[in-house]
């Protein structure tokens, strides 16, 4: 006697494809729970206002670099903008007479020649007082994104995700030099 394999074989097959939609079904969940773990990450307060902060202090490193007024007013708004990271506005022009009038009496002493050769332009001390202000900010706020950033690194883990995959670490100093020949290093240079 004959078995019917073809009821066996449908069988067999119904169980492969049952568990090949289980398959995808559970990969489009960890997708999506990873999709909304990152979402989750960007829109944070203190990351978002720590990531801001970043930004900013590297706005300002290149201005610096430029010694001329135009990079001395990319530090100005770079420095308006880090004092208020969570809520970035525009910069109006009397916030900006404001910054320049934040460097000190004497800065605006010894920038005074300047302002007639190189067009308003900040000496080497006022753009080193600038920077080292956006740094204390970001200092200020270093420690709650350091807390927000750790629970988001517990929760990947607990989806079973590489954290290093999904969450850019803000605070890793690494990210934030201006490399010999990397954008910021051509945008320096002209674009060279």
């Amino acid at each position: 006697m004959l078995r019917d394999t073809s009821n066996e074989n449908r069988q067999a097959k119904a169980q492969e494809l049952q568990a090949a939609a289980a398959t995808r079904a559970n990969h489009l969940a960890t997708v999506a729970s990873t999709d909304k773990l990152i979402d989750n990450y960007n829109q944070d307060p203190d990351i978002k206002a720590y990531r801001q902060l970043r930004t900013n202090e590297m706005t300002a490193k290149a201005g610096a670099a430029q010694k001329n007024g135009v990079g001395d007013l990319a530090m100005v708004f770079a420095y308006q903008r880090a004092l208020e990271p969570d809520a970035p506005n525009a910069v109006r022009e009397g916030e900006v007479a404001t910054a320049r009038q934040a460097v000190g009496r004497i800065e605006s002493l010894k920038a005074l020649p300047k302002k007639y050769i190189s067009g308003d332009g900040f000496t080497e001390e006022g753009r080193q007082y600038i920077l080292r202000a956006i740094d204390s900010f970001r200092k200020s706020r270093e420690q709650n994104y350091k807390l927000a950033h750790s629970q988001f690194i517990d929760r990947a883990a607990a989806f079973g995700v590489d954290p290093k995959l999904i969450l850019r670490d803000y605070g890793d100093d690494s990210l934030y030099q201006i490399k010999p020949g990397g954008f910021f290093d051509k945008a320096l240079r002209g674009g060279q």
